[in-house]
């Protein structure tokens, strides 16, 4: 079993630009992992169909899905696609990271099935192409592209546009206690909150505004205020 680490994200400023035809949202966000993660692990064999198990473990485990609806889940099954190869793919996710925290836990482990088992595939002689993989990661979820590459990267269109930035290290993170969907939060969003770009600075002005002593009013994000208003379901607990 291939084990490694699933490391969540904060976006440090999120716009919602508009909503889609296909009922996702183009979204404008400066995006970046953080040291908390998950761990998982993957195994791969031959199949004759595709099978994908899931074994969970880990203080935060309480309240994840297990079955279809679980983003390691839909990436094993993404992976198989992409790979066209029938694969028998067993995960197992220790899950550190608080479910619906906003952090994207679930979309940590979906990038993590993916680039582990991409790197099993390759040594078994199986590549997987490059772009094929980005599109596996995009169908999952809009932030797994993001967390696929790794890196603090500025977010457009759907999630498949990256920027790579380079950010100083941050001093200081506030997280709420409370849950909240993420699909629910998007759809609270209002046309009043849409449109409006987040980066009013250059790309390459971001490392310099998230200094140790960031400069200026702090950037925001448009789910903020709709991620309240939707009732809470779960505990998050952070």
């Amino acid at each position: 079993m291939l084990i490694t680490p699933a490391y969540a994200k904060l976006n440090l400023a999120l716009a919602v630009v508009a909503r889609r035809e296909d009922g996702w949202h183009d979204i404008d966000s400066v995006l970046a992992p953080i040291d908390w993660h998950d761990l998982i692990g993957v195994e791969i064999g031959a199949a004759e169909a595709v099978e994908v198990s899931l074994r969970l473990s880990g203080p935060a485990a309480s309240g994840v899905p297990a079955g279809s609806d679980n983003l390691s889940v839909r990436a094993a099954h993404a992976l198989s696609a992409a790979a066209r190869l029938p694969l028998d793919i067993r995960i197992w996710l220790d899950k550190r990271v608080p479910h619906g925290a906003g952090l994207g836990g679930g979309s940590a482990d979906a990038a993590a099935v993916l680039a582990a088992g991409a790197l099993l595939l390759s040594r078994r002689g199986h590549p997987v192409d490059t772009a094929a993989l980005h599109e596996a990661a995009l169908a999952v979820g809009s932030d797994v592209p993001a967390l696929l590459g790794g890196s603090a990267c500025r977010v457009s269109g759907r999630g498949e546009l990256l920027t790579p930035i380079n950010l100083r290290p941050l001093d200081l993170v506030v997280v709420s206690t409370v849950p909240s969907s993420t699909a629910a939060t998007y759809a609270a969003v209002l046309p009043q909150d849409m449109g409006t770009k987040t980066a009013q600075l250059p790309t390459s002005c971001w490392a310099a505004r998230w200094s140790p002593r960031p400069f200026g009013p702090a950037p925001r994000s448009a789910t903020q205020s709709p991620a309240f208003a939707v009732p809470c379901r779960g505990p998050a607990g952070i």
